[in-house]
């Protein structure tokens, strides 16, 4: 934070970003949950903590290559911190939760989209949709079945 005002000191606002992920771009299958990097990673201060999840019970981000795909949601307590610290700073702060897609590239999810047995791996969350897409053939785009699908 020191940093930020010392390279920016006119900010008078920050947007706060924190990601949860989804796992599928049907939106009846689709679960959103926090997901770390790693489950083994030992942590200084505050132990990592989101919405009840524990770094041994949360998911972790798919790997690519060995890696982890994206990083990890960030602890609820570092989220109150920020804001905190933000605030008592003069900052106002946006905080803007956000959706990341976790659909590995090895994934057996029927894409709703096609006639593939498989998703686009780590696709826009903006392509979530029914459990078949509007325009295809079988959608259940405005019936009461699509409503209940969102609703789920």
């Amino acid at each position: 934070m020191d940093q930020l005002q010392s390279n920016l000191p006119n900010a008078k606002s920050v947007s706060l970003v924190a990601s949860w992920f989804g796992d599928d771009l049907r939106a009846s299958h689709c679960r959103l949950t926090p997901r770390t990097e790693r489950s083994d990673r030992i942590t200084e201060g505050a132990t990592w903590s989101v919405a009840g999840q524990t770094r041994a019970t949360a998911e972790t981000v798919s790997l690519v290559d060995d890696y982890p795909a994206y990083g990890g949601t960030p602890s609820d307590a570092s989220v109150i911190a920020a804001i905190r610290d933000l605030s008592a700073r003069g900052i106002d702060v946006v905080f803007s939760p956000f959706i990341l897609m976790d659909v590995p590239p090895s994934n057996t999810r029927p894409d709703p989209y096609s006639t593939a047995t498989s998703q686009p791996a780590f696709p826009w969350r903006g392509r979530i949709t029914l459990s078949t897409a509007a325009g295809r053939a079988g959608s259940p785009d405005k019936t009461a079945a699509a409503s209940a699908e969102i609703a789920s």
